[in-house]
C-alpha cells in the first residue's frame, strides 16, 4: 500500500510539472488579461469579506437536540485549536504581536499571517511565505530526506512529521499529538450522545469517537454515509489535503454542525429518478450516452449553524462531499452536503449586488436566490454524470485530457446543470420554475466565479462559458457594460456547448480541449474593465461568520 502512494505521489509530481510546461511552451495561446492589482488597505482587506450571522431555523428541535447541537458547537470549537496547530502554530503568540485590529481580524479570518484570497501571501510584516507543508511537518522538509524516511505512516493523512534532537526525522500520530485537544472534544461528543434522540445518529456519534481517538474513521465515515432520518447532522475529522501544499497528504481539521432541510432534500431526491431518462435524450449519438452515470442519491440539503477549523479559513464552501476516503467512497459511496443558508448569504451579499451593477434592470427579476442554488445542486450533480471512459475504448478520459481535465469537467458541470434544468422544466417537473431565472442566474454567477481569475480550473470553466455565450449571441454587451441574455439563444447555445464538451469527453479529444480553453478561456479587455467596476464598487469577495451558541439563542 505504501508502495502504490508513492508510485502515486510521483506521477502526480511528474503530471504537476509536464502541464506546468506543456502551460508556458503554448506559444499560439494568447496572453491571458487578469483584473489589475489593486493596492489594498488592511481594513479593504478585512471588508472582503462580508459578515453574516449563521442562523437557521430550530424550532423543529427539541429541548434535548438544542442542547445537544450546543455540545456539538463546543466540539467544533476546540478543531479551531487543532487547526490553528496545523496551519500555522501558535495563534496567541502571533496575535500577541499584532497591534492594529483589523490584522488581527484578517488574521482570525485566514487562521493565519496569509491571505486565502491572494496566493497566501504574508500580510504581517516580518513574516515570510506560507511553508509548503503548512505546519504538518518541519519548515526545512526536504523531497528527498522525506522520501527516504522509514517510518511507514509517513504518507498517513493522519500523521505530523518532526524532528528530533539530532534532527532526525520521526512521525506523531493526530491523535497523540492533539491527545488534550481530543480528550475535550470527546468530552462534548459524549455529551451530545447521550442526548441524541436519533438511534442512527448516537451511534454514528460514539463511532466518530473512537474514530478520532484512533485515527481510523472506516466504521465511523460507513455509518455517517448510512444515516438517513437524522434532522441533526454532524462532521468533523481530517478530510481535506489541501492545507499540505508539500505533497497534498496531511488532512485538515475541521468539523461543521447542520440542520437538514427536509422539505428542501426531499424536494432534491425526487430529480434524480428522472435524470437516467434525461441522458437518453442528451444532444450526442449513442455512443456517447452508453455509460452508466454515477449519479449520487446521497445529497442532504442543510443548513449550517456553525464552522470550525478547516471548513472556516477564508472562503467558505456552499457544499461539501463525505467522506473522502477513497475505500468508503467504492463500498458506501458518499454523502454531499449542500449548503442552503451560505448559498443565500452568498447570493444576497455577492452575486445579487454584482447583478444590480452589471445586468440590464429589465432582466433583474430573473436573478433570484433559488435558482442560484437550482444552479449549483446541479453543477454538484453533473460530477456524476462525467463520462470516464472514451468510446473506442482506449482508456479513461482523464489520462486522455490530461491536464486539461479538470477545465473540462467543470466546463461539462456548468453546461450540463443548466440543460438538465431546462430539461426537468419543460416536461413538469420542475413547472414552479421559470428556466430564464437559472440562465440569467448563471450569467451573474459567471461574474462572481472569474473574479478570482482563470488560474483555478472552475474559473476558467466559467470563462469559457461565458466567452461562448458572447460570441454566439446568447449573451450582449452594451457600450455602458451592461450585460443581457437572448433567453431563446440561450437555449441552442447551450445545448450546442453541451454537445461539444460531451464529445470532447467521449472522445479523448485532447487538441479540441486545449482549443477551447485557448480560444474561450481567457479575461478579455471587456469583462476587465467590468470586472474592475465591480472591484471599485467594493461588492465582496466572499463572506465570514458570525457563529455560535449567542447567536442561535441557545
Amino acid at each position: 500500500m505504501t508502495k502504490s502512494i508513492f508510485l502515486f505521489t510521483i506521477l502526480a509530481i511528474t503530471i504537476t510539472f509536464t502541464a506546468c510546461n506543456q502551460g508556458k511552451n503554448d506559444k499560439n495561446k494568447p496572453k491571458q488579461t487578469e483584473p489589475k492589482t489593486q493596492v489594498l488597505t488592511m481594513s479593504d482587506r478585512v471588508n472582503q469579506y462580508a459578515a453574516i450571522d449563521l442562523k437557521a431555523d430550530l424550532s423543529q428541535l427539541s429541548e434535548n437536540q438544542r442542547k445537544m447541537i450546543g455540545e456539538l458547537i463546543e466540539a467544533a470549537k476546540v478543531v479551531d485549536t487543532i487547526f490553528w496547530k496545523q496551519s500555522y502554530g501558535n495563534k496567541e503568540d502571533l496575535l500577541s504581536k499584532i497591534k492594529d485590529a483589523d490584522t488581527a481580524k484578517f488574521v482570525e479570518i485566514n487562521y493565519g499571517p496569509w491571505d486565502r484570497l491572494s496566493g497566501n501571501k504574508s500580510f504581517v510584516n516580518g513574516i515570510g511565505k506560507k511553508p509548503l507543508g503548512a505546519n504538518f511537518y518541519p519548515q526545512d522538509i526536504k523531497y528527498f530526506p522525506f522520501i527516504q524516511l522509514k517510518f511507514q505512516d509517513k504518507l498517513s493523512m493522519y500523521t505530523l512529521l518532526r524532528r528530533n534532537e539530532n534532527g532526525d526525522l520521526y512521525t506523531v500520530p493526530y491523535h497523540e499529538a492533539y491527545k488534550v485537544e481530543i480528550a475535550q472534544i470527546v468530552e462534548h461528543m459524549q455529551k451530545a450522545a447521550d442526548l441524541a434522540e436519533n438511534p442512527q445518529f448516537k451511534d454514528y456519534l460514539l463511532k466518530r469517537i473512537k474514530a478520532i481517538q484512533t485515527d481510523d474513521y472506516y466504521e465511523s465515515d460507513a455509518a455517517f454515509v448510512d444515516l438517513k432520518d437524522n434532522l441533526v447532522d454532524f462532521t468533523i475529522g481530517s478530510f481535506e489535503n489541501e492545507e499540505d501544499h508539500f505533497l497534498y497528504l496531511k488532512g485538515a481539521y475541521e468539523a461543521t454542525v447542520m440542520i437538514k432541510d427536509v422539505e428542501w432534500t426531499k424536494k432534491f431526491a425526487s430529480y434524480l429518478s428522472f435524470l437516467p431518462d434525461l441522458q437518453k435524450e442528451l444532444p450526442v449519438d449513442k455512443a456517447y450516452k452508453s455509460q452508466k452515470m454515477g449519479i449520487n442519491s446521497g445529497i442532504v440539503v442543510c443548513n449550517v449553524l456553525y464552522n470550525g477549523g478547516y471548513s472556516n479559513a477564508g472562503p467558505k464552501n456552499i457544499a461539501l462531499t463525505r467522506p473522502t476516503d477513497g475505500k468508503i467512497q467504492m463500498k458506501k459511496g458518499t454523502k454531499k452536503l449542500e449548503f442552503k443558508n451560505v448559498t443565500e448569504s452568498k447570493f444576497k451579499k455577492i452575486l445579487y449586488p454584482i447583478a444590480n451593477l452589471l445586468i440590464d434592470s429589465s432582466q433583474l427579476t430573473h436573478i433570484k436566490s433559488n435558482s442560484f442554488f437550482e444552479n449549483n445542486l446541479f453543477f454538484e450533480i453533473c460530477n456524476g454524470m462525467l463520462l470516464t471512459k472514451t468510446i473506442d475504448g482506449k482508456g479513461p478520459v482523464k489520462e486522455a485530457l490530461n491536464e486539461s481535465y479538470n477545465v473540462i469537467k467543470n466546463l461539462n458541470n456548468y453546461v450540463l446543470a443548466l440543460y438538465f434544468i431546462r430539461k426537468l422544466n419543460e416536461k413538469g417537473i420542475l413547472k414552479e420554475n421559470d428556466i430564464n431565472d437559472n440562465f440569467a442566474t448563471q450569467m451573474a454567477d459567471i461574474f462572481r466565479a472569474v473574479r478570482f481569475g482563470t488560474a483555478h480550473s472552475q474559473g476558467k470553466a466559467a470563462m469559457i462559458c461565458f466567452n461562448y455565450y458572447m460570441e454566439k449571441g446568447a449573451i450582449s454587451r452594451n457600450e455602458a457594460g451592461i450585460y443581457k441574455v437572448d433567453f431563446q439563444k440561450m437555449k441552442a447555445v447551450n445545448e450546442e456547448l453541451a454537445q461539444k464538451v460531451i464529445k470532447i469527453q467521449g472522445d479523448g479529444n485532447y487538441q479540441e480541449a486545449k482549443s477551447l480553453i485557448r480560444n474561450y478561456g481567457m479575461v478579455k479587455n471587456t469583462l476587465k474593465e467590468d470586472l474592475d467596476k465591480i472591484r471599485e464598487n467594493k461588492i465582496p469577495l466572499d463572506i465570514v461568520f458570525n457563529q455560535g451558541k449567542s447567536v442561535l439563542s441557545l
